[in-house]
């Protein structure tokens, strides 16, 4: 979604054993946005970037690490956009 023009991405994580992870957002170069520490059942956070251009967020990745297993989980935002024009012909 968007929220003032920029681009919002809503993260669910559903664990049954109430685990705390840590979920990194990371630009495309790799620089750190943001960060931080969650934990629960059923979590649900929204974070909105800072660009009005959603290409521009390309190669954003949000990293899930469980804080118990050491296992993480990257999602990489990828932008894609085409063109379609459709031509109809009538009988008059």
């Amino acid at each position: 979604g968007q929220f003032n023009s920029h681009p919002v991405f809503q993260l669910e994580l559903n664990n049954a054993d109430n685990a705390e992870y840590v979920v990194t957002v990371r630009d495309s170069e790799k620089k750190l946005l943001f960060s931080e520490k969650v934990s629960g059942e059923k979590i649900s956070r929204k974070y909105k970037l800072q660009s009005e251009d959603l290409a521009e967020v390309a190669g954003t990745t949000f990293e899930v690490t469980n804080k118990k297993t050491k296992e993480t989980t990257v999602y990489e935002i990828n932008s894609s956009s085409s063109f379609v024009q459709d031509v109809t012909i009538a009988k008059l």
